[in-house]
């Protein structure tokens, strides 16, 4: 796991660079050695203090999309720690995903062994299933498959899920963009309070956020 260091109107000191790599390294065994965590440490308004003591974590997980989470309190230590726990529910998001996988590959390799008889040892090993996969339950497997290939070809060409928000209540920019990112999503939805207009503010690929808005 590699972590970069970068601060704006920030100076960091070796105590808060420590508290940040003692709260990361608890989920250093959770993910890839290849791991890219880059750390962005902000004073917004100096001397005038306030809420503006800001971290911004930029993840970058192989084989996963990228994490953006963001905090902002009067206070560099709780703003770490908040940010911190949302990363922590982004993991468990991940861990969630990898034991379902590893699941279903179990199933999979247990039917492919009942039917050619072998598969390569070491990958039997690591998803080997609990107990021995019946003719029934092969069956069910090949039934499943084409069920599941049969829909994901319906679900191309129609509304998949739908989704009710309520938007009853305006927030602002810079409340969204705290929504945003503790959802981990690259856009959000909202009304905005500014304009009391519908607004979709979205992660620019060259960094900051850009708004969407109807027309007058």
């Amino acid at each position: 796991m590699q972590i970069v260091f970068k601060t704006r109107h920030f100076k960091i000191t070796r105590r808060v660079k420590i508290y940040l790599q003692k709260k990361l390294a608890k989920f250093e065994h959770w993910l890839p050695e290849a791991t890219f965590i880059e750390i962005t440490l902000e004073d917004i308004y100096g001397p005038k203090g306030g809420k503006d003591k800001k971290i911004h974590l930029s993840i970058d997980i192989p084989g996963e999309r990228f994490i953006h989470l963001e905090e902002k309190t009067s206070d560099i230590y709780a703003s770490i720690d908040i940010v911190i726990k949302k990363f922590n529910r982004q993991i468990k998001k991940i861990k969630g995903k990898t034991i379902a996988s590893r699941s279903r590959i179990r199933k999979v390799l247990g039917s492919v062994g009942g039917v050619i008889g072998w598969v390569p040892t070491k990958l039997a090993a690591r998803f080997r299933p609990k107990r021995p996969v019946s003719t029934r339950d092969q069956s069910r497997l090949g039934n499943r498959a084409q069920t599941d290939q049969a829909e994901a070809e319906k679900e191309e060409t129609g509304v998949v899920k739908r989704k009710k928000f309520d938007l009853s209540s305006s927030i602002t920019e810079e409340q969204a963009i705290e929504e945003m990112n503790a959802l981990g999503h690259d856009f959000f939805y909202f009304k905005n309070k500014a304009t009391d207009k519908f607004t979709v503010i979205y992660r620019r690929k060259r960094g900051g956020y850009g708004t969407i808005e109807p027309k007058e």
